[in-house]
């Protein structure tokens, strides 16, 4: 059986202090996803698919071993200007991929977890910043604001910033 941490807040504090160091070396939106984006970190784990599904794709046949999945409001900011947000197309030729694009191979520089609304933001080697704001306040809608996955244990930052252990592996989404 596995123990729940006794103080969600540090497991989540802990989760995203493992981004600092790794490079971004996938992300994941689009048309079909609308705002939400998966961004890969870490090292590269093969995925397990039931079966025989197996990708031909390289990226698609792995996952990082950190991930950081995000479903409520976010911007990516440069030193000077907006790059691209959630509300931004995600067509192929939209704003929001070809920003979102240059995030890809670079660094994570620092994090800034802010409690108790545990609005996010990730520095990145090139003078980006991605901010996540958690939007996710009414407790009808019951979505996620992110949730961030680590070799450990994945914590999920749901409405109202309520704080969940939800996997001990990371998601092969």
């Amino acid at each position: 059986m596995r123990q729940i941490p006794f103080n969600l807040q540090s497991q989540l504090q802990n989760a995203t202090t493992e981004l600092i160091g790794e490079r971004c070396w996938f992300v994941s939106a689009g048309p079909n996803t609308g705002s939400v984006i998966n961004l890969h970190f870490g090292k590269r784990i093969p995925r397990i698919y039931p079966g025989s599904r197996q990708s031909k794709t390289p990226r698609r046949g792995v996952i990082g071993s950190i991930q950081l999945f995000v479903e409520c409001a976010w911007r990516l900011d440069s030193a000077d200007s907006v790059v691209c947000g959630c509300r931004d197309s995600s067509l192929p030729d939209g704003e929001m991929l070809s920003g979102l694009s240059l995030i890809e191979g670079q660094k994570v520089m620092d994090v800034d977890l802010r409690l108790p609304s545990c609005d996010l933001s990730v520095a990145f080697a090139n003078d980006l910043r991605l901010g996540i704001f958690c939007d996710q306040v009414n407790p009808v809608d019951q979505g996620d604001n992110y949730w961030i996955s680590t070799p450990s244990y994945s914590v999920a930052v749901g409405v109202r910033s309520v704080l969940q252990i939800v996997d001990a592996t990371p998601s092969p989404l």
